[in-house]
């Protein structure tokens, strides 16, 4: 009745009103945007537009709201005089149902009412997000870092998915088959299915993943069990967390988790106890190699360990269980432990399991809305369009803000603003207009924040009259290709200046209406005269007249002078060659039948691969037997695989097979595997070769190829890792292990019949470029024992490396992603820049030991991390690091690979990706000899922490090839386009024309990538335009050089013309140190740009003398920190450049004991141990270190790593052999090591 009565008064007083002032319109209610709501959400508003209805006449109105459902409470209403819109807060208290709302609005002409009717329903996402992978090998249990197939939610049972058609796991449909799943069961890719000539392979392997959120009704406990069709012949695994946050790699926040691995050892079961209402993230993987049917099965069991677990004996159930209630009294169980939930729980297929009614699972969860927009201001405005601007928003819940939606008059006017786009321009608007604005910010959960401030505004009215001419037109700043031109603002007194239009040379410089008086003009060529005219436009659109125009010349090029708004380099062209360009290889699907088909082949030639590789994890367990002669699985072969190559005119890799679990051939007899591997390949008779002339291969196939190169085996430290891993390297425990079967196997291989010497190379299989990266193992590898004959000789030919560019096998994270892919992109650069320097490291232990400086080959090369997998900027940094490695000695960059899971630069329906098209314009324009280049700028580039990366910004090479010259420039400024001279050698003369292929897209973050080509004049100091994404290639005549073929692998470098050894203290002036003392000694080294720049230090002393050694950046620090009695000691320090041991310099110096007396180490050392653990046993790399370093000691050994203070940084307990720590600080830290058989300490230097 209440509400009756204010319906009547307000009734009667618009009768009043009306009467009195000749009645005009009472205000108007518009139709709700949303009328549907989430329970649990809260506070929450209705937005509806609103009225007055008069034209030319200005009223206050008077908004209010009323509700008399109980699952709602009314707050209040937002209007702002003069707005088109309003809004109605509420709160809903928690409770299903339906609601209403009436909206009373008045003004003097009366008032208007209007009921909405609401539905306050269930969080809407129901379901579960599914994910699809390519196989992951090393990936024990969850791919967090991998990119997928396919990411989407499935809804509920019977829900169809579609895979990506011509994927590497076909076209078939995955069916959801189970509602009361907690996880969708998947039938997927029975090998008969499979369609031979799909594409797939049959048998091919696949990881499942679904994440989802589990909401129960009911607190108690809860039992998780997996179901399968048939025996689970590889892993599953399932987790829940104890909160709605995905938390991978930290089983601290795990509540419960289960995992079956081969042979079905492990569990499939779990039981946790949850609380109502509480969301709870869960996931489960299912990694398959054939056909599988996987589901997670969930039920309810009970609120007490009496009910519903009878078959949980009475010890388990006291552990599981965090309460106890005894007597009626409830109470925290004192033996409950929640790690042991994470552990074996028995698998009980009989138990029936209490289903829950109602959703309780969903693909995410997140209540909360994001943040609102703030400052939604008018940046200009005309009379048909407003342009609008607002601060960005922030998420306040569990996802960011994913996009903005702009009302107008309280309707949508766009949806699906990107979340960077904060400035927008409204359109087809109608003259002396007024409207209302206001902008929400929505989460990816869909949560919707409340409207930014409320913006009234009107627009312009129609008139003819122009804006005033500018004056003042001035070229405030002349550069060589840029000026800054500057100008006073025009006037309008009836719709105001809406911007500005440039005519540069009488012709429209500028598309869009400039707001600014001023612009840097850009990209002219040096040494040229131009015009500028300015004209303003004002809010109706009508132009000025234009301004009086002003003339200038730009100056002579000078790249290390500044010019406004532009970035320049110089490049230096000579004609030394400094190396060799063969191409870029392949890494392919060499194991399926469908690789040899002439689908795969055409792909490959429109590639042009200068190599295609048979390894990867996957040839490691092939034995030779089992991949020559007929008879074979799909009869690929080794003699196939070679003939595919020889078709396509490129090298050929093989990576020879390692497993030892059980041993194959090449593992049990490596010498007679290798000479039957040469017969078959290369021979004219015999049994192995008659082998090949069974398979259809009469004639030698080595001898017929451009190359061959033998690699033993493919990363081969995996070990039998019981943490996933093993890389089918079982037996290698160490790289000595592996370096002993290494050796003689590539004699085996030289000393076969058959063997070509010309064309056949042998690599070792190394892991990273920069031997700090790789833990030791590339020391260890190239290294050699005395006395043992299989360390005394080495005719391995090459080193193969990783070429991967971080995120690879997530040991070695190199490569941050920061907060944004720019920053990603900015530190691949780093990485490049460090891999370049490692490639000289690495031949700095070459040359130590053996006296050789190997080439390398790349046999795996790609730049992963699955969130920007495929997109241009990798295919940039990639480029840049093909190109440039092969100046450091780099034979073959492989790419991996052709098509499959985020390495793929193939996708599967065929679109060739941006990495692509990289290597086939490399393959294509660019291959021949490397001539010697430098560059000049005044511009830095820097990592994402704003660390200068000593590069030149633009990434500068040339090549020869017949008397054609193939410069190619690739971009390293992610955010700036560059201006690059060509200086060409002087008194030569070169062709005046050429041709210019470029590669080029507008955004980093792109999957496509745009070749062009055009013809091009080609002069001395031309310029040539490299914007920010972009590889160019000119190609063009010159003069003919003389033929001096190099060998694969070559490189020349700067020589060191002197050398000397100084120290701090200077002991040329005092030679004799007392303990406690430390000295570092350097080496001086001109040029100081010598690539090859290691010194090996020696150091010997009477035994009497305990000290330590520090080594690094050809420095060596010794401490003589420990005790020792007697006479002074002569210690002789001999530092010798590693490139050429004839520079050599010897310092002696005296060490005394006399201060060491009541010196504290004197009483107890640090470094030495009173029981059977040794300090040599104790191995910490590198040492001094950069902020990364691995410690190595005896197996369930406890790591203590503290500060010069004493306060402990890390503790470990050793499972496996090593453990690293990053991210430390500079300084002194003692590195304590205790076992069962005692402790030892040693000092760790971090520079």
């Amino acid at each position: 009745m209440k509400l009756q009565s204010t319906i009547l008064f307000y009734s009667a007083l618009n009768m009043l009103i009306v009467f009195s002032t000749f009645a005009q319109n009472v205000p108007i209610i518009g139709n709700a945007i949303n009328t549907q709501f989430n329970v649990g959400t809260g506070r929450n508003y209705l937005l509806f537009p609103i009225d007055d209805a008069d034209i030319n006449q200005s009223q206050n109105l008077t908004v209010t709201a009323a509700s008399l459902s109980a699952n709602i409470s009314i707050i209040g209403t937002n209007y702002v005089q003069g707005s088109k819109m309003a809004t109605v807060s509420f709160t809903e208290k928690n409770a299903l149902g339906s609601a209403s709302i009436t909206v009373t609005c008045a003004d003097v002409d009366g008032i208007t009412q209007k009921e909405f009717n609401l539905n306050i329903g269930n969080f809407y996402a129901k379901g579960n997000r599914f994910k699809l992978y390519d196989i992951v090998f090393w990936k024990y249990e969850t791919p967090v870092d991998q990119q997928s197939l396919l990411d989407t939610i499935i809804p509920f049972a019977g829900t169809a998915l579609a895979l990506p058609a011509g994927s590497s796991r076909g076209s078939e449909n995955a069916v959801v088959v189970n509602k009361t799943a907690l996880t969708v069961g998947l039938s997927l890719f029975a090998p008969s299915a499979v369609p031979a000539a799909s594409g797939t392979h049959k048998g091919s392997g696949y990881t499942t993943k679904v994440e989802g959120i589990f909401v129960p009704t009911i607190t108690g406990y809860y039992y998780f069990q997996s179901s399968r069709l048939i025996d689970l012949q590889d892993r599953c695994a399932f987790g829940i967390f104890k909160d709605e946050n995905f938390t991978y790699g930290t089983n601290s926040n795990l509540l419960g988790r289960f995992r079956t691995v081969e042979d079905n050892k492990g569990t499939d079961a779990t039981i946790v106890y949850l609380e109502a209402q509480k969301p709870y993230a869960y996931y489960a993987v299912n990694w398959v190699v054939f056909n599988e049917f996987f589901h997670i099965s969930y039920g309810y069991i009970g609120t007490s360990t009496a009910s519903g677990v009878s078959f949980i004996n009475a010890e388990q159930a006291n552990i599981i269980s965090p309460l106890l209630t005894t007597a009626g009294v409830t109470r925290p169980n004192p033996k409950y432990n929640a790690a042991d939930l994470i552990n074996n729980i028995p698998r009980v297929s009989s138990l029936t399991l209490t289903r829950l009614e109602g959703d309780v699972i969903f693909p995410f969860f997140d209540k909360t809305p994001p943040a609102s927009p703030t400052n939604l201001i008018v940046v200009r405005k005309g009379k048909d369009q407003i342009e609008l601007k607002w601060n960005t928003a922030r998420d306040i819940g569990n996802r960011r803000v994913k996009s903005y939606t702009i009302y107008k008059n309280g309707i949508i006017e766009k949806a699906n603003i990107f979340d960077k786009d904060t400035v927008i321009v409204i359109k087809n608007l109608i003259p002396s207009t007024e409207y209302s604005f206001a902008v929400v910010s929505v989460d990816n959960a869909g949560n919707t924040s409340e409207l930014s401030n409320i913006l009234n505004v009107e627009t312009y009215p129609t008139e003819t009259t122009p804006p005033s001419v500018p004056t003042g037109v001035t070229a405030a700043l002349v550069g060589d290709m840029s000026a800054k031109i500057t100008w006073n603002s025009s006037t309008d007194t009836q719709s105001g200046i809406y911007g500005y239009r440039i005519y540069v040379d009488g012709n429209l410089y500028t598309p869009d209406t400039l707001l600014a008086n001023e612009i840097i003009l850009k990209t002219f060529q040096p040494s040229t005269s131009h015009t500028v005219e300015i004209v303003a436009i004002d809010g109706s659109g009508n132009a000025s007249a234009k301004s009086t125009p002003i003339s200038f010349t730009t100056l002579k090029y000078n790249p290390e002078t500044a010019s406004p708004g532009i970035k320049k380099l110089r490049m230096n062209i000579g004609l030394d060659f400094i190396g060799k360009n063969m191409g870029v290889g392949i890494n392919g699907d060499w194991d399926s039948p469908t690789y040899y088909e002439s689908a795969s082949i055409a792909l490959h030639q429109e590639l042009r691969p200068a190599l295609i590789r048979w390894g990867g994890i996957t040839a490691n367990v092939h034995s030779y037997a089992s991949k020559s002669g007929t008879g074979t699985v799909s009869n690929i072969t080794y003699a196939r695989f070679l003939n595919m190559a020889k078709q396509l005119g490129c090298y050929a890799s093989i990576s020879v097979g390692t497993d030892n679990n059980p041993a194959i051939d090449w593992r049990s007899a490596p010498a007679a595997t290798a000479t039957k591997f040469i017969e078959y390949l290369n021979g004219t008779s015999g049994a192995e070769s008659a082998k090949r002339t069974a398979e259809g291969f009469s004639q030698p196939l080595i001898s017929g190829l451009k190359g061959l190169i033998i690699e033993l085996g493919t990363e081969p430290w995996g070990g039998s890792n019981p943490a996933g891993t093993d890389h089918n390297a079982d037996g290698f425990d160490s790289y000595v292990t592996y370096r002993r079967w290494a050796r003689p196997l590539a004699v085996a291989f030289k000393n076969a019949p058959f063997y070509d010497s010309t064309n056949t190379f042998i690599a070792y299989s190394g892991r990273e470029p920069r031997p700090e990266d790789s833990y030791g193992l590339t020391q260890t590898m190239l290294g050699k024992s005395q006395g043992n004959t299989m360390d005394a000789t080495d005719v391995i030919d090459w080193i193969s490396l990783g070429g991967y560019m971080g995120g690879n096998f997530n040991y070695t994270p190199d490569i941050d992603p920061g907060k944004t892919e720019l920053d990603y992109y900015k530190n691949g650069i780093q990485k490049v820049y460090n891999n370049l320097l490692g490639f000289r490291s690495t031949s700095d232990i070459d040359l130590s030991l053996w006296n050789r400086n190997r080439p390398y080959f790349l046999y795996e090369s790609n730049m992963t991390k699955s969130e920007y997998a495929g997109r241009f900027g990798q295919a940039l940094v990639l480029a840049d690091y093909y190109l440039s490695s092969m100046k450091e000695g780099v034979t073959f960059p492989v790419v991996f690979q052709m098509r499959g899971g985020e390495w793929g630069i193939v996708e599967p329906d065929g679109t060739r990706l941006p990495l692509f098209n990289v290597a086939k314009l490399i393959n294509q324009y660019t291959k021949g000899e490397i001539l010697n280049t430098t560059g000049s700028s005044p511009e830095k580039i820097y990592n994402s922490t704003g660390t200068l990366v000593p590069h030149d910004p633009v990434s500068i090479n040339a090549f020869y090839e017949n008397g054609k010259y193939k410069v190619v420039l690739v971009s390293r400024d992610f955010e700036n386009d560059f201006q690059v001279q060509l200086n060409l050698p002087d008194g030569k003369s070169f062709a005046t024309s050429g041709r210019v292929y470029s590669l080029t897209n507008s955004d980093f973050s792109s999957k496509a990538s745009y070749i062009d080509s055009a013809d091009i004049a080609v002069n001395d100091s031309m310029i040539v335009s490299v914007p920010k994404h972009s590889m160019k290639i000119l190609v063009f005549s010159g003069p003919i050089l003389p033929n001096i073929p190099l060998a694969m692998g070559y490189r020349t470098y700067k020589k060191a013309t002197s050398f000397s050894v100084i120290s701090e203290p200077d002991i040329t002036t005092e030679n004799t140190l007392s303990t406690p003392a430390s000295i570092e000694f350097a080496a001086n080294i001109v040029p100081a740009s010598t690539p090859f720049n290691s010194v090996k230090w020696t150091v010997t002393t009477a035994d009497t003398i305990p000290l330590e050694k520090f080594e690094g950046d050809n420095k060596l620090t010794l401490s003589f920190t420990e005790c020792f009695t007697g006479e002074a000691v002569n210690v002789t320090v001999t530092g010798t450049l590693v490139d050429n041991p004839n520079f050599s310099e010897t310092k002696i110096i005296s060490v005394s004991p006399e201060s060491n007396i009541n010196y504290e180490p004197c009483i107890a050392s640090p470094t030495k141990s009173a029981n059977g653990l040794n300090a040599k046993d104790i191995k910490i790399f590198p040492n001094p270190s950069k902020g990364r370093v691995m410690i190595a000691g005896p197996i369930n050994s406890k790591i203590t790593l503290s500060d010069a203070t004493g306060k402990v940084i890390h503790t470990h307990n050793l499972s496996t052999e090593t453990v690293s720590f990053g991210d430390l600080n500079k300084g002194l830290y003692i590195v304590n090591v205790t076992n069962a058989s005692g402790a030892v300490s040693k000092k760790l230097v971090v520079e």
